[in-house]
């Protein structure tokens, strides 16, 4: 079995509703959120700055990352990034945040910033794998909302030749 990454452009709604799944692990309460959440990306006149990079096998998605430029903050965010927990411990999870960062690379961001839960040492051990340095507890989250004592903001900055 081989997991496919790609870039997705479009979602059918069977597509939308496996993501949507993956995103509500361990909140299944929230997957019609979640369904409306990815929808509203996909239809978003601003989608252009809206990236999701996913992982599928056996034409199910099991895991995903994305990227985007948040305008209310103005920096580029890699975040939500998750694999079903069938299938985590594989790497899947690395790779698609590799592929996330070469494509900020790609779009000239300067660097790019992660939020992470201060109970998530997964997530945790994979930013600091990545290089990503840590910056502060109180951060604005990509909406701009002030986030105290939940998680931290980390920030990886890319090469100088990389300007925008």
């Amino acid at each position: 079995m081989t997991v496919i990454f790609y870039q997705a452009k479009t979602l059918t709604r069977t597509q939308v509703e496996q993501l949507a799944r993956v995103m509500s692990t361990g909140e299944e309460h929230r997957f019609e959120e979640h369904v409306e959440y990815i929808v509203n990306d996909f239809d978003d006149p601003g989608k252009e700055d809206k990236y999701y990079l996913i992982a599928e096998l056996n034409g199910v998605i099991i895991g995903f990352c994305r990227l985007w430029l948040s305008p209310n903050i103005n920096e580029w965010i890699a975040d939500g990034i998750d694999v079903l927990p069938s299938h985590r411990r594989k790497g899947i999870g690395f790779k698609l945040l590799s592929m996330t960062l070469s494509l900020a690379k790609e779009k000239k961001a300067e660097s790019v910033i992660a939020h992470v839960l201060k109970d998530n040492h997964k997530a945790l051990n994979m930013v600091n794998k990545f290089g990503f340095q840590k910056e502060t507890d109180n951060y604005h989250n990509s909406w701009g909302e002030i986030r105290k004592g939940v998680g931290w903001q980390f920030r990886l900055k890319f090469n100088n030749d990389c300007k925008k």
